[in-house]
């Protein structure tokens, strides 16, 4: 599941379970018209929420698994797929051409109507599933009131490699979609290109699409993934120019078809490398642009009441949060932001955990500067102060790559963690270690001396920026490879 998506614009409709049935039923009608002779299929239907707090998980459970017993609501299954996700799968039911489709969809969305699942972050896939191969839309949005506000949609089917696209960078024909729908719903239907090739494309269509995009295009930053494409694209072109030199004496004809295997070969070994090259020269330049945006100057953190910026802690991601933060027996000290602003619109989250002499900063990011982010993104930052004028310093994602230049900063990566708990625990597995091989123990926190001591540390950093450099090639390449200096892992 999708936790957060990025976008230049997010669709921000309101859509009906009428709609949503109306949506169901374009589909049946688009699959039986993109080709003669449609093998019958069915209808499934899910649907996981994400942005509930992890202690809420089973009494969410509950009362949904009650709300489906009652009359005229759908036959379905649900579980915790994992402590963050909730998931629905209604009973699949048959389609047939002509008829109208069953109403699991608009349903199952009012089955959802109680108060407790308002504003949680929903994804809701369709799924046809003929014999030869499934085709699912997915649509993302949250919950209001058994109405469904519509932020972003794409189609996914078997691999999920271009699920994965799509849910990425968003789907290029979104609004044909949407305005393809309201024409159905307004009674003039019609079938567009995209529907054929890109919905309901026959198995070879999909087999091929799907290998090109896990060729070109699959966001994978591993070192081994990209080897692995390159040599596979060698390979083939070394076989191709022995396959030539082979049917140059047995068989001409074949020659030409393998000198065009060996073309494309070469062109996709030339293109990863190109690729690769140009990802790296771009991050440096933007990183490098960001750091020096930040670290050029200095900057102050004054208060803000998130409660008079628009939105904010409606967000799910802010919601869910900061309530397990608290569950955990984080204090919420205060919200700030940067002056002057950082690109971008982020909220500022810091609380304290006095028994631990932590603070657990939590950066969430709304707008990068060019793309709206929603839900927020959320980066963790927790700092111990440890006797010695040394700090212990624990983050969940972007960093790693650079080497660390304060040697009074013990820097420790916990890349994926998206629980505040285990966060939480994380970073106290590191203190613990950290003080029986030091022997240094933890400073208590000065509340009235928090933000000085973050414009202090900003003004250290900001020397040892304007020393070492800004970003580094060397630090572009291991952040576009996902590489992690040995000094970060805990």
């Amino acid at each position: 599941m999708n936790t957060s998506l990025t976008r230049e614009h997010f669709v921000d409709r309101t859509v009906s379970p009428e709609e949503l049935e109306g949506v169901v039923q374009m589909l049946s009608d688009w699959y039986f018209q993109s080709a003669p002779d449609r093998p019958p299929t069915t209808l499934g239907v899910g649907l996981h929420l994400w942005g509930f707090p992890r202690a809420q998980g089973e009494a969410l459970l509950a009362l949904l698994e009650a709300r489906s017993g009652a009359e005229q609501a759908p036959a379905v299954s649900a579980s915790l797929t994992n402590p963050d996700i909730l998931s629905l799968r209604a009973e699949e039911l048959p389609l047939k051409p002509g008829a109208p489709p069953p109403a699991a969809a608009g349903a199952l969305l009012r089955l959802l109507g109680d108060p407790a699942f308002q504003g949680l972050w929903c994804e809701l896939r369709l799924s046809l599933r003929p014999p030869e191969n499934e085709r699912t839309m997915v649509l993302a949005g949250t919950l209001q009131s058994e109405r469904f506000f519509l932020k972003a949609l794409w189609p996914a089917g078997k691999g999920g490699f271009t699920e994965e696209i799509f849910a990425s960078t968003g789907w290029p024909e979104e609004a044909g979609f949407i305005a393809a729908f309201y024409n159905h719903w307004t009674g003039r239907p019609t079938l567009p290109d995209f529907a054929r090739a890109e919905l309901f494309p026959d198995s070879t269509g999909q087999a091929t699409s799907g290998f090109l995009a896990w060729f070109l295009f699959i966001p994978e930053k591993g070192f081994g993934a990209f080897i692995l494409r390159v040599a596979l694209a060698s390979a083939t072109a070394a076989l191709s120019a022995a396959g030539f030199f082979w049917a140059q004496q047995a068989a001409p004809m074949l020659s030409l078809l393998f000198i065009l295997a060996g073309a494309l070969a070469l062109l996709g070994a030339g293109f990863h490398l190109v690729l690769k090259g140009s990802m790296i020269a771009q991050a440096r330049r933007l990183m490098a642009d960001s750091y020096k945006r930040i670290y050029s100057q200095p900057i102050t953190h004054p208060e803000v009441d998130l409660a008079q910026e628009p939105g904010v802690l409606q967000d799910p991601a802010v919601r869910k949060i900061s309530a397990e933060i608290e569950a955990a027996g984080g204090r919420h000290f205060k919200d700030v932001t940067t002056d002057p602003p950082i690109q971008g619109r982020h909220t500022i989250r810091l609380y304290l955990f006095p028994e631990d002499a932590t603070l657990f900063t939590v950066m969430l990011m709304h707008h990068s500067g060019t793309h709206s982010v929603f839900p927020a993104k959320p980066t963790f930052l927790l700092r111990t102060g440890l006797e010695g004028n040394l700090r212990l310093v624990s983050l969940n994602g972007g960093g790693g790559w650079r080497p660390s230049l304060n040697p009074a900063v013990l820097a420790r990566l916990f890349s994926g963690v998206s629980s505040p708990a285990e966060m939480l625990e994380k970073h106290r597995a590191a203190l613990r270690k950290e003080e029986a091989r030091t022997g240094r123990r933890p400073v208590p926190l000065e509340p009235e001396h928090i933000l000085e001591e973050m414009v202090r540390e900003h003004e250290e950093a900001r020397a040892e920026m304007a020393k070492y450099g800004y970003f580094r090639w060397p630090d572009a390449f291991r952040m576009v490879f996902d590489i992690t200096l040995p000094e970060y892992r805990p």
